[in-house]
């Protein structure tokens, strides 16, 4: 196996869990289960985790493009997702405590730096259903979200109702051209390979006066405490991190951590998150 971990530069790595059955998505692109194998190793410096695929599994993988949201949520219509998980009483919604974790912690740190800004701009990075920008936006914030899923924006340009702005492309400066108090990354990180370089590009789109950065990823130790079959060890995540590999990861980008925890949400999953900044 020839790897090198992408925040210690180790070429060490340790097994921690093999998968025999491909998973739905390797399923809808006609990987079978006949010779099937895939492992979840550690890096045995840092401790990240890695995703090793067999090499032409992952080059079909890597053209799923836009058949991603017909396979996740197959019949199921978009909005219907949208308005069910919107529907959750507060005590089960993974989302209604993410945007309160988001705003009680802004809130304490532009008090603790004594800024008196009376509105905010947020980006949101591969926004998905766009929940997260319906219930986060404000008065007091003027959002953006970022999606490359046709299929995806198109939902999101729906819902938004033009109360923020929606952009059907990959994140990049130079597309949007412009920067913000917040950049918000939920649960995106782990679908790269080398997540670092978007951190970089986030950390050159923050305002001078106050940006943080927000990360959300799940958390490797779910490895430990779900079945091999579960979502987050599927076969569309590159990487697994902790508090301390989250921690290395903003340093490798450049970025100050403020703050990292590890909690479990209302769903069960198991996350860490992070806020950073320049």
């Amino acid at each position: 196996m020839k790897k090198t971990c992408i925040l210690c530069e180790s070429i060490k790595f340790t097994k921690q869990l093999e998968i025999s059955i491909p998973d739905r998505f390797e399923k809808a692109l006609g990987i079978r289960e006949e010779k099937y194998s895939r492992k979840w190793v550690s890096c045995d410096i840092c401790g990240l985790f890695y995703n090793i695929n067999i090499d032409e599994n992952q080059k079909l993988l890597n053209t799923i493009g836009d058949k991603y949201y017909e396979i996740d949520f197959g019949k199921i219509n978009l909005i219907d997702r949208f308005n069910r998980l919107n529907a959750l009483p507060d005590s089960k919604s993974d989302n209604f405590h993410r945007v309160n974790r988001i705003k009680n912690y802004f809130n304490e740190f532009i008090k603790r730096e004594n800024i008196t800004l009376d509105k905010f701009k947020v980006l949101d990075v591969g926004s998905g259903l766009g929940i997260f920008l319906d219930s986060f936006i404000s008065p007091q914030w003027e959002g953006t979200a970022i999606e490359p899923d046709p299929i995806a924006y198109n939902h999101i340009n729906n819902i938004s109702k033009g109360r923020f702005r929606v952009i059907n492309n990959v994140f990049k400066k130079e597309i949007i051209n412009e920067s913000f108090n917040l950049i918000t990354f939920n649960k995106i990180l782990e679908h790269l390979e080398n997540p670092v370089a978007l951190l970089v590009d986030a950390k050159t789109m923050l305002m001078n006066d106050i940006g943080l950065i927000y990360v959300e990823v799940p958390d490797l130790i779910t490895y430990k405490h779900r079945d091999a079959n579960d979502n987050i060890l599927g076969s569309l995540h590159f990487n697994l991190f902790d508090p301390y590999t989250l921690a290395l990861m903003f340093k490798k980008a450049g970025l100050s951590t403020l703050k990292i925890e590890r909690i479990i949400e209302p769903s069960g999953k198991i996350t860490t998150y992070g806020f950073a900044t320049n």
